[in-house]
């Protein structure tokens, strides 16, 4: 779908990108980004990162890539012909019946107000507010949304397999929650699917299973 890639990474499958099993680098040649050193990447520096080839060989395990998602993201506007974030405000938010979130914090009226993320007290004696409005560039397929918390119930809640309306059939939304590739670096031995992070939880009333995502922002 994506023209002008190195032929390896042009071979790696869709799926394989959502699952994290693509065996592309995670953040680049330099990560500055998510510390806020930099600007968020252009397609034009996303591309330069992924002439470099694969890490690994794709399908061979798990290997968290952000610009895996960045990725999706290029692919995504080589089939609907229009902007990501435009299409997904669109086809993926409004369409969920999602009324407070956007795509990129970019969007965001004006006098939105947000929930500011704060740095460490080192090295300067104090906690420093970080902006929270900076676009995200080609990886904002990668970074997430900017929501409320009852947005995130509602989407969450939506794809259940057993939630009686969601964008998914219901067999897509089975196959987006099935373990596919476990971490082997992660001492909570989780799992990924399709976009999703799942666990068991072990306590003295038994073990529960858990599904969703994590991540940080700032």
């Amino acid at each position: 779908y994506v023209k002008g890639l190195q032929a390896d990474v042009a071979q790696v499958s869709l799926a394989q990108l959502v699952s994290h099993s693509a065996g592309l680098v995670r953040d680049g040649s330099d990560a500055g980004q998510w510390a806020l050193r930099q600007p968020f990447l252009s397609e034009q520096a996303l591309r330069a990162d992924l002439a470099s080839g694969l890490t690994l060989a794709a399908g061979e395990r798990f290997k968290y890539s952000n610009h895996g998602y960045g990725l999706l993201g290029l692919a995504i506007e080589a089939v609907t012909g229009e902007p990501y974030n435009a299409w997904i405000a669109r086809e993926v938010v409004a369409a969920s019946g999602l009324t407070e979130t956007v795509p990129d914090a970019q969007h965001l009226r004006a006098r939105t107000p947000l929930t500011l993320g704060h740095s460490a007290k080192h090295p300067v004696g104090q906690r420093q507010a970080l902006p929270a409005r900076m676009s995200t560039n080609a990886l904002s397929p990668a970074t997430g949304f900017v929501s409320t918390a009852a947005d995130l119930a509602r989407f969450i809640g939506s794809l259940a397999p057993d939630a009686q309306h969601g964008l998914l059939s219901r067999a897509s939304r089975r196959e987006m929650l099935r373990r596919q590739w476990q971490s082997e670096h992660d001492s909570t031995g989780r799992w990924y699917g399709l976009g999703t992070i799942a666990g068991t939880l072990k306590g003295m009333a038994g073990a529960w299973d858990h599904v969703g995502h994590s991540g940080g922002f700032p």
